[in-house]
């Protein structure tokens, strides 16, 4: 709920550098969510890119520190890939120029990695009712490369637990055998919450039937693309 706070404030480069310097975020995955909540709302950001090169070259030198100093998760070129197709299907003026910088963190290594996502579908959302708070665990079967053979019952997975209260919420990485008792999937310590990041992956058609795969978790799409249906 903070990051959400954030990203309604994120209007301006200096915004996204603040909001990316808080202790709240972890991953530049959160950064381009930044990026595009300002691009839309305050789209004479975008006349700053060919105005005003040299800002441009500081955000993205800036970005790249912070995320070196934090040790921020750097987010994948196959992610930004996924984004910049479907901002080619946005009517709005700013897509190009969002484009043409989400194309030059893609060419920063401080910022993008080329290591692929491995995009894992849910397998079931268990509710946990525990006195008054409300527990929510999100069961995914996925086998880490370095696993290897493994011999236990069930499905190789990963389970991440989500805690709602006092109007914010905390998701974590279960890793106490007992969250997985009776889930079907059992977990392997290789798995590290450092290396994920929880995002929705969506496809559309647009009116002429074409199809656009979008991804993210603040629905960016709703407002850049209102044309595209399910």
């Amino acid at each position: 709920k903070h990051i959400k706070i954030i990203l309604r404030g994120c209007t301006t480069f200096n915004d996204i550098i603040d909001a990316v310097s808080d202790d709240s975020v972890s991953t530049m995955y959160t950064a381009v969510e930044f990026l595009l909540n300002a691009f839309y709302v305050n789209a004479p950001i975008a006349d700053n890119i060919h105005r005003q090169l040299r800002q441009l070259q500081v955000f993205l030198a800036t970005l790249g520190n912070i995320c070196r100093h934090k040790e921020l998760q750097k987010i994948s070129r196959q992610h930004l890939d996924m984004i910049i197709a479907a901002l080619r299907f946005s009517h709005l003026e700013q897509s190009d120029q969002l484009i043409s910088l989400l194309n030059e963190m893609k060419r920063d290594d401080k910022i993008s990695t080329c290591h692929e996502n491995a995009i894992i579908k849910r397998l079931k959302h268990i509710v946990v009712q525990q006195y008054l708070i409300t527990d929510y665990k999100d069961v995914y079967a996925f086998k880490h490369p370095g696993t290897g053979w493994c011999a236990k019952a069930g499905e190789c997975g990963l389970i991440l637990r989500t805690t709602v209260g006092e109007g914010n919420w905390r998701r974590e990485l279960c890793r106490n055998e007992e969250d997985y008792r009776d889930t079907g999937v059992h977990y392997h310590d290789i798995i590290s919450a450092h290396d994920m990041c929880v995002y929705t992956v969506e496809t559309g058609q647009t009116p002429d039937g074409r199809t656009v795969t979008v991804a993210g978790s603040s629905k960016w799409w709703e407002a850049w693309l209102p044309h595209v249906t399910d």
